[in-house]
């Protein structure tokens, strides 16, 4: 056992890795000679086939250019399907031999052609050198290997990230044995997340499951503190943008106002414009425009003053009376969207919506988040008019809130 560790401390360390990814280029020799085993994998000789595929594969990543090539456009199916066999093996050699360059690259002084890292390096914009580090440590966990540094189809991509959200869940919120509760680690987190945005909607599976991990505790403590808590946010912000059709909106909505993240506003203000929205959705939208978002928002808001959706609110009733004899019935007064609408622009431009006639719930609101429940305020029927009247006088007074520039 002595003679293990002493061999073990006498082996010569690793030389250390060139930051600069020219030297990964693949020689003209070595290309050629590649390019010709190709060839052999269609030899009418199967110890040729077979020989030529073996060399190919001790190759590794140098032989990718020629894989590449032959898979793309060699016209023998025999060819294709061995180059097939060997290409995963050769990509995966190549991929680990960029990510090593790359975090050698510790300054950040050569440009790395490494999968997503231009379009991390463009969302991460402006975050510093503490960019290239996350982008390390996403790519270098095996689950953000498996969803960045790939080239699979869309719909591939997104059915892998639908099963390892459903994984993530499950390992933390139904383990198949006691004790074997696991967090979701920020970086994994982070990772489904990127990947995410670079995949239309329409290719991941629908699930409640993207509210409940992108809220997990570590990822949250990640985003609100720390030195990469800017270039999670900035992630987070680019995911919350992308969503896309009114399911996954109000899940990026919730998650948005969780995380405090600046673009749940415009998504907000985005929900409220868009059709095929619910009432209800747009009436939550509304109120997270009011909670996060600015004077640019309030358009957003005013394009809604016309709506009149309905929003049955509980405990608001109203006495009719029945035939004699019959149990008073209780039904529930409508609100409208435009009456959410302009409650939102209220709160957004720090006015009380009470002087515009909107009465409160019983009991009334206190503190802020509850005065930024769409449910919190009541307009009757008989004062909208002259609510809306009181907010037309307010915006001629202030023709410019609002307006970019």
């Amino acid at each position: 056992m002595f003679g293990l560790v002493l061999t073990a401390a006498l082996a010569p360390a690793a030389p250390p890795v060139d930051p600069d990814p020219k030297h990964l280029a693949v020689p003209p020799a070595e290309q050629a000679r590649a390019a010709a085993l190709v060839e052999k994998l269609g030899s009418p000789r199967y110890d040729e086939r077979e020989k030529a595929q073996d060399d190919l594969a001790a190759i590794g990543r140098k032989a990718l250019p020629a894989l590449t090539e032959a898979l793309a456009r060699h016209a023998s199916a025999e060819v294709r399907a061995r180059c097939q066999t060997i290409y995963p093996r050769a990509r995966a050699d190549d991929l680990q031999a960029r990510l090593e360059v790359f975090v050698a690259d510790e300054g950040g002084k050569f440009e790395h052609d490494l999968p997503g890292w231009a379009e991390f390096r463009q969302v991460t914009a402006g975050c510093g050198p503490v960019a290239r580090t996350v982008f390390a440590e996403i790519v270098g966990n095996p689950l953000g290997r498996e969803l960045l540094l790939t080239d699979l189809p869309p719909q591939d991509l997104g059915l892998r990230i639908a099963l390892r959200k459903q994984e993530m869940y499950q390992r933390r919120y139904n383990p198949t044995r006691p004790g074997q509760v696991q967090e979701p680690a920020a970086v994994e987190v982070l990772a489904l997340m990127l990947a995410e945005t670079r995949v239309p909607s329409r290719h991941v599976p629908r699930s409640n499951f993207s509210i409940i991990i992108y809220q997990s505790s570590g990822f949250v403590s990640a985003i609100n503190g720390g030195p990469q808590a800017r270039v999670y946010r900035a992630i987070a912000g680019k995911w919350v943008a992308s969503r896309d059709d009114a399911v996954l909106m109000q899940q990026a909505l919730t998650v948005g106002q969780t995380l405090d993240i600046p673009e749940a506003a415009d998504l907000g203000a985005r929900m409220v414009k868009t059709d095929g929205v619910t009432p209800q959705l747009k009436a939550q939208a509304a109120m997270a425009v009011a909670k996060v978002g600015n004077a640019k928002h309030l358009p957003a808001l005013e394009s809604a003053f016309k709506d009149e959706g309905a929003l049955p609110i509980a405990g608001a009733g109203v006495i009719i009376a029945g035939p004699a004899g019959a149990p008073v019935a209780k039904a529930a007064r409508a609100m409208q969207l435009r009456d959410v609408a302009l409650a939102a622009a209220l709160l957004l431009t720090q006015q009380d919506p009470t002087e515009y006639g909107f009465e409160t719930s019983n009991p009334p609101p206190r503190g802020v988040a509850a005065r930024l429940q769409y449910t919190a305020w009541r307009l009757s029927s008989e004062r909208r008019a002259a609510a809306f009247e009181k907010w037309a006088e307010w915006r001629a007074a202030n023709p410019d809130y609002g307006q970019i520039r």
